[in-house]
């Protein structure tokens, strides 16, 4: 795997687990359809704003609303899930000191 890529996705990974830990947690907002719609704007904000996370039932089933980088990001989680050894390669970088990523780097 590319040192540069590995790299970024440590700390990628280091600032998850720093946030995922912090006392701020990911808001789930739970919302029938109609009250969804009246305040659909409001709604869409909060999840760009603050990565709130709305579930709206409907008679059919439920929906998730989320920001597009949330998406996103759940996306590539899933892609590199499906990657053999990048976990692996991720827990081998985290232990790692982050000095010791470029101590052979050409540019250097």
């Amino acid at each position: 795997m590319e040192e540069g890529f590995l790299y970024a996705l440590v700390l990628y990974v280091r600032n998850l687990v720093r946030y995922n830990n912090s006392e701020r947690r990911v808001n789930m907002i739970n919302l029938n359809i109609s009250n969804a719609r009246d305040k659909l704007y409001n709604l869409a904000s909060s999840c760009i704003k603050y990565n709130d996370v709305v579930n709206i039932s409907t008679k059919e089933g439920n929906v998730v609303l989320l920001s597009e980088d949330d998406y996103r990001s759940l996306i590539e989680s899933l892609y590199l899930a499906g990657v053999k050894g990048v976990y692996e390669d991720i827990e081998e970088a985290v232990k790692t000191p982050t000095s010791e990523f470029f101590k052979d780097a050409p540019w250097k």
